[in-house]
């Protein structure tokens, strides 16, 4: 009978380790879930001069903080954040130089620029205009793009040519 107390004790006190230790993981699952933020929002129709740019489709969306229809990220989390942006201009306008604003919280950080000056030549095509920066923000502050004022700041879009915004939490601030 000793024996086998000593043996149940000692069942009771792994499986209180094993529960303790369980609910160690979700909460620490949980935190983390909550501190994540990963997105890549693209559009798949054409994008005029002077606007807004939103997009279509947010997929993945982790931490929902990419608005999709209004074009526009809000960090919940201060930190350090990585985003990328990748394009194709339009064909069908005269090559001119063109520019993308990049705004936070409306306000201009920088532009995204692509020469795209032209001869004339009937066979211009399309560029792509891509970019990748690094952006500090606090809880609250958000983020979006503009196409730029020249004619030819106009984006091509397509279900085979997209125009993505991609953005991810590298440091919470602490």
């Amino acid at each position: 009978v000793d024996q086998n107390s000593g043996k149940i004790f000692e069942v009771n006190t792994n499986k209180n380790n094993i529960a303790s230790l369980k609910s160690t993981i979700e909460d620490k699952w949980t935190k983390d879930k909550d501190s994540k933020v990963i997105f890549m929002a693209y559009r798949t129709s054409t994008v005029r001069k002077s606007t807004k740019i939103t997009f279509n489709h947010v997929v993945p969306n982790i931490g929902s903080d990419m608005n999709g229809s209004s074009g526009t990220f809000t960090a919940r989390i201060p930190g350090t954040y990585f985003f990328t942006f990748s394009a194709v201009t339009n064909a069908a306008v005269h090559k001119t130089d063109m520019y993308i604003q990049v705004l936070k919280n409306e306000n201009q950080v920088f532009i995204i620029y692509d020469g795209n000056q032209s001869n004339g030549d009937e066979r211009d095509d399309e560029n792509n205009i891509n970019y990748s920066w690094i952006l500090e923000m606090e809880s609250g502050d958000t983020l979006s793009l503009r196409t730029g004022a020249y004619d030819a700041s106009v984006l091509y879009g397509s279900s085979h040519q997209w125009t993505t915004l991609t953005g991810q939490l590298l440091l919470a601030k602490t």
